[in-house]
Parts: structure tokens; C-alpha cells; sequence
């Protein structure tokens, strides 16, 4: 019988040994890549992600779609002095946010003038006028008081 100090020397080793411990490593590696990849019984498979409700998707794909765009644009006010012209618009159902002359609403819609009465939008080329919505009339004394 050999000693164990023999076994180190790798000349000395049976060669029955080495074909036994690449067997044994492939045997393993087959074994646990079965076990990895097979789903457990009993336990529901994870489905896709829903699509966003808040129309996040549709949003992000209008964005990265070439050509025309169709860009949902609310007036909620505009603001007109002599020297600066701001617009507040809502745009594809977002909370309204200040614009100004120049300003892109998508990747082929610019905000072209701020007036009085409305705004004009220039879309991939054609201008398109959009009023301010009128304001509700107001009681005796301008003050209107809301039901709590």
C-alpha cells in the first residue's frame, strides 16, 4: 500500500484516480444544472410585469417613435406681459408645468407664441392654435365661496 506522501507526486497517482475525479465533476455540474434550471413543483411561475396603467409605456413610446407625433396639449393658462410670455399646459394628461417660447412638448412639437387668448404649436412642421379655456363667472364681489 502506498503512503500518502507518495500521492503528491502526480506520477505516482493511479490514472483510474484522475478519470474518477473528472467524472465525478462533470456528474455534479450536471446534476446541479438540473436542479437549477427545473422549476419547483407547487411553487407559481413569475409572469410578466403588467403594463403600466399610468400610461408610462405608451408615453415612453411616443417619445422614441420617428415622424409625427401625437401629443395630447391642454392650455390651463397663460401669463402675458410686455416683456415675457409664460404658458401652463398639461401635456398627454401630466400635471400642468410652465412653458415658454421655444420650448419642445415632444420630440416634433414647439411651443411657437404665448398670447393673450391662446398659444400656437408648430407639429412636424404645421402650426395649430390652442385657446385658453374660458373662466367660469365669478358671484357678486369676485369672491366664489366652494361647498366644504
Amino acid at each position: 500500500m502506498q503512503s500518502f506522501a507518495s500521492l503528491k507526486d502526480p506520477a505516482a497517482r493511479p490514472a483510474w484516480a484522475g478519470a474518477l475525479a473528472g467524472v465525478a465533476l462533470i456528474a455534479g455540474l450536471a446534476y446541479w444544472g438540473v436542479q437549477w434550471f427545473t422549476p419547483l413543483p407547487g411553487v407559481p411561475q413569475a409572469e410578466s410585469a403588467p403594463a403600466a396603467a399610468d400610461g408610462t409605456a405608451q408615453a415612453v413610446a411616443r417619445w422614441l417613435t420617428p415622424g409625427d407625433e401625437s401629443l395630447d396639449v391642454a392650455v390651463a393658462g397663460v401669463m402675458v406681459s410686455r416683456s415675457a410670455a409664460a404658458a401652463m399646459l398639461s401635456v398627454n394628461g401630466a400635471p400642468p408645468r410652465a412653458y415658454v417660447v421655444g420650448d419642445k412638448l415632444g420630440h416634433a412639437t414647439t411651443l411657437r407664441e404665448i398670447e393673450s387668448r391662446g398659444i400656437v404649436i408648430e407639429r412636424a412642421g404645421a402650426t395649430e392654435r390652442l385657446a385658453v379655456p374660458a373662466l367660469p363667472e365669478l358671484g357678486e364681489g369676485g369672491i366664489v365661496r366652494t361647498a366644504r
